[in-house]
């Protein structure tokens, strides 16, 4: 699954064009008139130009959760579904437990990874978390004539729609009939809603807060979270283990939002 990516600018969340080709190796900019010979339903008398990637790939949520659980549970990892997490214990300052509806779990670590509902768990330790949930919606269409395998995902920067393949139709969010105008006489065939968990600038809150030890956060991706997931579980880890990430975090810290350090991402899909 490559990806076209419309633009009236030449600048995105990630920065320049040039900045997005030497990140990824084989990132190129297109003009809007091979976009349309790519994809000649997609609108682009509007666009400045694009940027293309044959190599990004798609993933099943679902799929990469399961084998994320199978692979722990072979290491040894236990799952406490349907126990539901009532609060935390902090004492002289440290996490030592966790308090669940069917009793306590002594523990000395706690990772918030709680999506949406991070802002309440911190809560919990007294951490104030600026991290709040945005309800997004999709659709799948019909199967439709011009959708193959081949076809890329489409991204509107301007808008922040994308799209992509999904079973023969096309997984699209409001206003897509902008960018592919053939949508408007698709037949949606499913359709859903979920949550975000957004920050200020739309960027993750990562690593432990200052005054509570013993207690890591992961939270607020901003529809980035599937992406980072791998990477920021490895980092996490590290910094439990080794006591540091192999990684630079300090950017995403908590206290960037209180010392006016944070950087709003310019463009979230």
């Amino acid at each position: 699954m490559s990806t076209i990516i419309g633009s009236r600018s030449w600048t995105n969340g990630s920065g320049s064009v040039v900045k997005q080709r030497r990140r990824s190796g084989t990132t190129g900019s297109v003009t809007p008139a091979e976009v349309h010979t790519r994809i000649p339903e997609l609108a682009v008398d509007d666009l400045l130009g694009a940027t293309f990637c044959p190599r990004d790939g798609l993933g099943n949520p679902h799929e990469v959760t399961q084998a994320y659980v199978t692979q722990a549970r072979r290491l040894g990892v236990r799952f406490e579904f349907g126990r539901t997490a009532t609060g935390l214990r902090v004492e002289r300052g440290r996490i030592t437990g966790v308090t669940t509806a069917q009793g306590d779990l002594a523990t000395p670590m706690v990772v918030n990874a709680a999506g949406p509902h991070a802002a309440e768990v911190a809560g919990w330790a007294g951490v104030t978390l600026p991290v709040v949930p945005l309800r997004r919606h999709c659709f799948t269409t019909e199967p439709l004539p011009f959708v193959h395998e081949r076809l890329p995902m489409i991204v509107d920067m301007a808008s922040g729609v994308y799209m992509h393949r999904e079973s023969g139709g096309m997984r699209v969010v409001e206003p897509a009939i902008h960018r592919l105008p053939a949508l408007e006489a698709a037949q949606v065939s499913n359709g859903w809603a979920g949550l975000y968990e957004t920050t200020p600038d739309h960027n993750a809150v990562l690593g432990p807060p200052a005054g509570v030890g013993g207690l890591m956060l992961a939270n607020g991706f901003s529809g980035h979270g599937f992406m980072h997931a791998p990477a920021v579980g490895q980092l996490i880890a590290e910094w439990i283990v080794d006591g540091r990430p192999s990684l630079d975090l300090t950017p995403l810290r908590l206290e960037r939002f209180s010392e006016a350090g944070a950087r709003a991402e310019a463009n979230v899909i």
